[in-house]
Formats: C-alpha cells, sequence, structure tokens
C-alpha cells in the first residue's frame, strides 16, 4: 500500500485533489491510502512522531508554514520520498530547486496535470519498492515491501511481520527470515525481534530499549546495545 499525504489550508482545493488522486488509483487498480491536512502544522507534527508517506502534494503558500519549509523538513528524514507543490505561484520553482521537488501543478490545472503527474508518481514508486520479501509456501505465495516492515518477531515457530497496516504470521523461524533481508536495512536485535532501522529513533542505554515510530518499544540485552548504536549511527549517516 502506499501512504499519501494532501496538505492545502483551502478545504476546497484539498477536496479536489483528493478526488483526482481517489478516481485515479481506483481506475488504475493502485492500493493506496490518502490523509488530508487542512492544518499545516499538524502534518509536521505527524512527520515528527514518525508518520512517513511515499507522497506529499503540498501547497506552497499556506498561513503558518510555507510548503518549502515542510518540503524542507521531509527531506531531513527521506531522501525517497516523492513531494509536489501545487500552487498558483510558479516562481517558487527556482527558490526550492534543491529541496528535489518532484513536480509543480498550477492549481487551475490539476485535472490535466494531476492524472500524468501521478502516472509518473507509482512508475517511480514501483522502483523504488522493487525491494520485497516474499512469502511462498502450499498456502499462498506475497510479496512485503521492506519499508512496509516496522519489526518481526518470534512467536513459537513462526515469525510474525509487525507492518505500517497490520501484521502478517509467517512460518518460518526468525533465523531464516533474517537470512533473506536485506542487512543495510534490519539488524537483529536478539533471539525474538528484527528491527527496521528506518523505524528506529532512540536507543536508551540504561533501560536497554529501542524505540521505534508508530509507539513501539523494546527491549534489547545490554551486550548488544553499543552494536546496535553504531549500526544505526552507519545506517543514519548514509541515508540522512
Amino acid at each position: 500500500m502506499y501512504h499519501i499525504a494532501i496538505c492545502d489550508d483551502e478545504t476546497a482545493s484539498l477536496h479536489a485533489m483528493h478526488e483526482l488522486i481517489d478516481r485515479y488509483v481506483k481506475e488504475n487498480k493502485i492500493v493506496a491510502k490518502c490523509s488530508l491536512y487542512t492544518n499545516e502544522v499538524l502534518l509536521l507534527e505527524d512527520i515528527g512522531n514518525g508518520f512517513q508517506y511515499d507522497v506529499y502534494f503540498l501547497d506552497i503558500e499556506m498561513k503558518e508554514i510555507q510548503g518549502t519549509d515542510l518540503a524542507r523538513k521531509i527531506r531531513e528524514i527521506s531522501e525517497e520520498a516523492i513531494v509536489i507543490f501545487i500552487t498558483f505561484h510558479m516562481q517558487y520553482v527556482l527558490e526550492s530547486f534543491e529541496l528535489e521537488i518532484f513536480r509543480y501543478i498550477p492549481k487551475d490545472c490539476l485535472k490535466e496535470l494531476l492524472p500524468k503527474a501521478l502516472q509518473a508518481v507509482f512508475q517511480k514508486l514501483e522502483l523504488q519498492t522493487d525491494r520485497f520479501f516474499y512469502i511462498s509456501n502450499a498456502k499462498r505465495t506475497q510479496k512485503i515491501a521492506l519499508k512496509e516492515i516496522i519489526y518481526i518477531y518470534k512467536n513459537n515457530k513462526n515469525s510474525v511481520f509487525v507492518l505500517r497496516e497490520g501484521e502478517i504470521k509467517v512460518r518460518e523461524p526468525l533465523c531464516e527470515v533474517y537470512k533473506n533481508l536485506s542487512e543495510e536495512d534490519f539488524i537483529q536485535t536478539d533471539r525474538c525481534y528484527i528491527v527496521n532501522l528506518r523505524y528506529i529513533y532512540k536507543v536508551d542505554t540504561v533501560k536497554h530499549k529501542i524505540f521505534l515510530h508508530h509507539q513501539i518499544e523494546l527491549d534489547i540485552p545490554k551486550n548488544r546495545i553499543q552494536e546496535i548504536k553504531n549500526t544505526l549511527v552507519l545506517f543514519w549517516g548514509n541515508r540522512i
């Protein structure tokens, strides 16, 4: 599933964008979820609390925080996120060049240009999400985008994938699951947990815990703390 944020303090414009995007994904059988924001401060707070979207549609001129400042904050967290500016004022194109904006769409051309932008967006997302964990057994064949996995925990002989949306139980030992995951993105913190590094935001060396976005905290062995910290610092250095 793709996660899309739409932020515009003009309600009519916000719902017009949502309607066009919703129609496009339904017609093209794309699984996507839109979150609507009429207040840019709320979006900034959600971003700060760990909510990450694949695509952001931002109005440039808003009451409290400019779209360019929102985009700058998004870039601090994710280099991969796709940001599209919707505006009446195209003079911002040069000013925001360093933010790597994917498209600039004039508000009075939404119906004509938004579907074309969406086609390019989902083509790019397909390339970005080309990395999956594959489940294949007698009962089902399924693929899970690695970026959707927050962490995985051991449940008897099963491994349970905790995703951004729900959970999936797999009849496979945790050690075997780890062998099929990218070591650049995941770390096995102990015998019970595999964690996606992109969701860790804090390591508590006193309480022996790691804190993940989506209000998740996990215990970690004292003797693994330094290794986890070193791996996380390296990951942040490469990605941010």
